[in-house]
């Protein structure tokens, strides 16, 4: 696993930490952070399957740590493709 990679991992985490515990609860913030968290997703692995945890936006989805699971989806799918 490469920099790049490690990098979006802990963006991922991050924001679902964030999204949990902290700003997920209260209306705005929760959906904000999941903007920044995609583009930054984005930019970081140039992936459009990570902005699949945009799904994020629906209510009550801020249970799951989507964001950790669509970028190792990402990921796992990258690596396939480089074999």
């Amino acid at each position: 696993m490469n920099t790049r990679w490690m990098l979006a991992f802990a963006i991922a985490v991050f924001s679902d930490l964030l999204d949990y515990f902290a700003f997920g609860w209260v209306i705005g913030y929760g959906d904000l952070i999941d903007f920044i968290t995609g583009a930054a997703l984005f930019m970081v692995t140039k992936n459009y399957l990570v902005l699949g945890g945009l799904v994020e936006i629906v209510p009550g989805a801020d249970f799951f740590p989507i964001w950790t699971v669509v970028t190792a989806g990402a990921y796992t799918m990258r690596k396939k493709e480089l074999e």
